[in-house]
């Protein structure tokens, strides 16, 4: 079993990328922005929000892998506590813990993304350069390990080299970019 984490600025792409995996190794794709969103639109504040939405996140992370699916954890990661958690919970359930950047250098490419798609209640609707040059200097990565792609054009993912990945079993030293 995987639990693989899911990192990148909001339309970078995770969650197509995601289902893509999903389809592929048979997982299960938690994404935090359903919960969220459905918080918010019951008149939960965003502080509280934000932490139930990842305490469900990781719960229902649990339940899959207590029935022996991998699951994918669709969310940005701007904090430790992401793959402390998610290491822990991979470790508890002897399941692999991987995690799969998704990179976009361009800001002109985000900005269409997010002006294209159909936003959740918790997505961002119109993102600053600011805010995606500061989410770049927060995000957070694993230091035993990671694959970090460029989705610029999602159509060209090499989808090959991220199952090789995940399949790798030791992944302690290695760090992986397929772009």
């Amino acid at each position: 079993m995987i639990v693989l984490q899911m990192s990148g600025f909001p339309g970078s792409g995770k969650s197509t990328i995601s289902k893509e995996i999903a389809r592929k190794i048979n997982a299960i794709v938690i994404d935090k922005d359903i919960f969220k969103s459905t918080m918010l639109e019951n008149g939960i504040s965003n502080e509280v929000a934000s932490k139930l939405s990842y305490d469900m996140l990781f719960d229902l992370s649990k339940f899959y892998l207590d029935q022996g699916k991998s699951v994918i954890l669709d969310s940005p990661c701007y904090y430790d506590e992401i793959i402390e958690t998610g290491t822990d919970i991979a470790n508890s359930y002897n399941a692999e813990y991987k995690f799969l950047e998704c990179s976009v250098e361009s800001f002109e490419i985000i900005e269409k993304r997010v002006k294209l798609r159909k936003n959740m209640t918790s997505q961002i609707g119109t993102p600053s350069l600011i805010g995606f040059e500061n989410a770049k200097l927060r995000a957070k990565r694993p230091s035993n390990g990671s694959m970090k792609i460029d989705t610029s054009n999602l159509d060209a993912i090499d989808f090959d080299s991220i199952l090789e990945y995940l399949e790798e079993s030791d992944t302690t030293s290695s760090e992986f970019f397929v772009g």
